[in-house]
């Protein structure tokens, strides 16, 4: 995942294969003090698959170098962990 900030947004591309299905996806979101709430979308690169999309939300660990939370899909309850270190 490559994820750049500019002031307090964020923007984010992402590829992973998934049932034999490669899907590229991008994240846009705000920053808050350590916090980042965002959604993301990914959809399939070639074959078959459907489009999905959702939010997250991480929380930037002290040293920068973790992102530490959850994502979930459009029209979801459950949250799922999403965890970044760089």
């Amino acid at each position: 995942m490559a994820i750049e900030q500019k002031d307090n947004k964020i923007t984010g591309t992402y590829q992973y294969t998934e049932d034999g299905v490669t899907y590229d996806g991008k994240i846009e979101g705000l920053i808050k003090d350590k916090l980042i709430q965002a959604k993301w979308w990914a959809r399939p690169k070639v074959g078959s698959g459907e489009e999905s999309r959702g939010d997250l939300e991480w929380k930037i660990a002290d040293d920068g170098k973790m992102l530490v939370g959850w994502y979930r899909e459009e029209g979801e309850k459950d949250k799922y962990d999403f965890n970044l270190q760089r």
